[in-house]
């Protein structure tokens, strides 16, 4: 005789194997269907340099540059030595550009372009000064 204990262990056994706990059930309605994979997020990080300029003249000079969003900036007069410094985009950077130029056309001026402190280009002219691409 089996006993209740073993009639309770062949009927649970029973009701787990129709559940389909030990295998695929036979019912192929009952099949269960995977989840999609979460879909693949990536991010990129754009380059970022650190784009500085500096003007120097004998007197205050007329000023514009490009700024670290891309656009250009002109600042109007201003007093001389000028430096300005900011995290741009490398592709800001790689077209960086500053044109000063004396409103009397009689000081000598000078400007510069560094990215991540080493100076890429300079220059210097009676009147007018223009550093980056033409």
């Amino acid at each position: 005789m089996l006993g209740t204990i073993g009639l309770t262990v062949i009927m649970a056994t029973a009701a787990v194997a129709a559940a389909g706990l030990f295998g695929p059930a036979s019912d192929p309605s009952s099949t269960i269907t995977p989840l999609p994979a979460p879909p693949v997020v990536t991010t990129t990080v754009a380059e970022v340099a650190i784009l500085s300029y500096r003007v120097t003249g004998s007197t205050a000079l007329d000023i514009a540059h490009i700024e670290a969003d891309g656009s250009f900036r002109d600042l109007g007069i201003v007093k001389t030595p000028y430096t300005w410094s900011a995290s741009a985009p490398t592709a800001v950077a790689e077209r960086a550009k500053v044109i000063a130029v004396c409103p009397d056309a009689t000081a000598w001026v000078t400007c510069s372009i560094a990215v991540n402190g080493t100076e890429i280009v300079r220059s210097a002219g009676d009147g007018r000064a223009v550093c980056g691409p033409r």
